[in-house]
């Protein structure tokens, strides 16, 4: 039961106050009854509710803000964006900017007038270079690179996991090895691997060095090696071989993982920059990534008038698609990864 305060009706120069350390033990005991205990807890678990919430929020404005301001500097005219001052807010809603971006446009002064007219770029590829060559570029090559991924995934999982032979927990110990070394100590070798290829400047020379992963076959096998070795006994003794049990049992019940590695190696795939920039000096075979870069020195070279709402038009549009393909398989992603690391 809840304590009953009843008020003095002395004056207030009567009433004598008790030492400091009595009040607050006072105070405790009065909260540590049962009913205002209970109080006091949800009253707890409210005010900490409040805090996680407001630092969750305050989390997700610093993520979204980026984006925001490029989608806001995006839609507004290159006059209204002066250097050093970037705006915020009123939009101008200006879609043009995504054509001119599109067609790889900057601008230039002359006279009082600002002009568009082709970036340098443009001028030394002579052909009619745009985004959309250099967008269908990166199609072509994320696409091969991720089925070529998945399936060398997908065998190596498979002989890891279930296939008995000699030395094959070696042979995976190794593989997990080289996941603690940079990938980018094997740049120079693969580098003059594929220029005695003659694969330089195509698809294949953007596309061979990275068509397996040991991380994808290490988030495989967990997934794998949860399912009972006796359906595969089962399977054995009713005819059915390896090959088969594979692509008509493995395969079916590691959709979501696969979905998981095929969305992560696109990613990568799609921002991929370094060695795509080594491999290809041709404007018409370059990817997405390194046209970007190229289009944002173009566009920001003191020949021309700045036009920072062209480069982030063009980048809106780079990073659209695994926007939106994120969006669409993430539930597929949260999946995977889950039981990819759940074993029994």
């Amino acid at each position: 039961m809840a304590q009953t305060i009843i008020f003095s009706k002395k004056p207030r120069a009567d009433v004598k106050k008790k030492p400091l350390k009595y009040r607050i033990k006072d105070t405790f005991t009065l909260f540590n009854s049962s009913d205002d205990k209970v109080v006091s807890q949800v009253m707890l678990r409210i005010v900490s509710k409040i805090i996680i919430y407001l630092l969750l929020t305050l989390g997700a404005l610093i993520t979204v803000f980026p984006f925001y301001w490029m989608l806001a500097t995006a839609l507004n005219p290159a006059e209204k964006l002066q250097a050093g001052m970037p705006v915020y807010f009123g939009i101008d809603w200006n879609f043009e900017n995504f054509i001119n971006a599109w067609n790889l446009q900057v601008i230039k002064v002359s006279g009082n007038q600002h002009i568009n007219a082709d970036a340098a770029i443009v001028q030394t590829a002579g052909k009619d270079l745009n985004l959309g060559m250099w967008f269908t570029n990166t199609i072509i090559t994320v696409a091969i690179n991720t089925i070529l991924t998945v399936l060398t995934t997908i065998l190596a999982a498979y002989a890891i996991a279930k296939l008995k032979f000699v030395g094959r927990s070696k042979i995976f110990g190794l593989l997990l090895i080289t996941m603690m070394l940079p990938g980018e100590i094997l740049t120079i070798q693969n580098l003059v691997t594929m220029n005695k290829l003659g694969w330089q400047n195509s698809y294949a020379g953007i596309i061979a060095p990275f068509i397996s992963s040991v991380f994808y076959i290490f988030l495989l096998v967990q997934l794998f090696t949860s399912i009972p070795d006796s359906l595969y006994k089962a399977a054995r003794v009713d005819g059915c071989g390896d090959w088969k049990f594979l692509w008509r049992v493995m395969v079916p019940m590691s959709t979501n993982t696969l979905a998981t590695v095929s969305v992560l190696n696109a990613i990568a795939s799609w921002n991929s920059f370094l060695w795509p920039s080594l491999i290809v000096n041709d404007p018409t075979i370059q990817v997405l990534s390194v046209g970007l870069y190229e289009y944002t020195a173009a566009a920001s070279s003191t020949e021309v008038y700045p036009a920072p709402n062209y480069v982030m038009a063009a980048s809106v549009i780079t990073i659209l698609p695994m926007f939106i393909v994120y969006l669409l398989l993430r539930k597929q992603i949260i999946a995977g990864v889950s039981r990819s690391g759940t074993k029994g």
